[in-house]
């Protein structure tokens, strides 16, 4: 391992004790985060599977050193580097812009409002409590590349401006109900296995219409639309979610397959 990597370090300042499980949910949120992020960001497949690691925890007020090892072996030095700060940089602009109105909007899903509500939620129900998270060169002083100092007010007012913007993204999903075991027959599918669009479906359980339908997994997709036999020859017994748009049905999401039903 490089002599000064660059790792993450998340500073929790209480002022008075906390919750081992308020702890790890922080923590968690911050790795879903960075998870999150790299799926979104990384360059190549490593990078999207990478993962942050506790690399060591200091007593006193609690200081977590993150570091990022899937990845550490397979990569250049350099961009290893570039996954922490980059990430880093990620959370500040996201902290500014939900605390301070500074810089852009960071595009966030329902699944990052969550995660960044946890992380702030340590210390926004602690009036003296202080957390300082960022990217640095382990070392001597450990030299901080990038980073931000919250306080009480500082995560609390991060925490009602992401949950306004989780109310605004949950306002734009579509609406969804589920539906267990129900016969499925294909009408129309694609070749191209990567490629949901112009697959449709017809649950008559449900609608008589031919209906676009996606899969919860590429495992569920493979056995109903990939197998040896001829998909649109087959009836499935699935459970489905039936997703609308304006109260008419835009799609069916296969969530499970029960049976396989041979038609005459």
């Amino acid at each position: 391992m490089e002599k000064n990597p660059t790792i993450l370090l998340v500073h929790i300042k209480p002022s008075k004790p906390i919750e081992i499980n308020d702890f790890t949910s922080s923590l968690n949120a911050v790795g879903n985060l960075f998870s999150s992020y790299m799926q979104k960001n990384g360059s190549c497949d490593e990078q999207a599977r990478a993962r942050l690691y506790i690399e060591k925890i200091e007593e006193g007020s609690i200081v977590v050193y993150l570091m990022e090892l899937v990845t550490a072996t397979l990569i250049p030095f350099v961009e290893n580097a570039n996954i922490i700060f980059e990430f880093a940089s990620f959370l500040k602009r996201t902290c500014d812009y939900y605390i301070h109105g500074i810089g852009d909007k960071e595009e966030l899903s329902i699944a990052d409002c969550s995660d960044f509500n946890n992380m702030f939620s340590l210390i926004a129900g602690d009036n003296k409590g202080e957390l300082e998270i960022g990217a640095v060169t382990k070392g001597d002083g450990n030299n901080i590349l990038v980073g931000c100092t919250l306080n009480y007010i500082d995560c609390n007012k991060a925490k009602n401006q992401i949950k306004k913007e989780a109310d605004r993204l949950k306002s734009l999903a579509p609406a969804s109900e589920q539906y267990s075991r129900q016969l499925m027959t294909i009408y129309q599918l694609r070749s191209d296995m990567g490629n949901d669009i112009g697959n449709k479906a017809v649950i008559e359980g449900i609608s008589k219409k031919r209906i676009a339908v996606v899969f919860e997994t590429d495992e569920l997709k493979e056995k109903i639309l990939h197998s040896d036999s001829n998909p649109v020859k087959h009836a499935f017994l699935v459970d489905v979610e039936v997703q609308t748009v304006n109260e008419k049905i835009a799609a069916y999401k296969v969530l499970s397959l029960h049976d396989i039903i041979e038609l005459e």
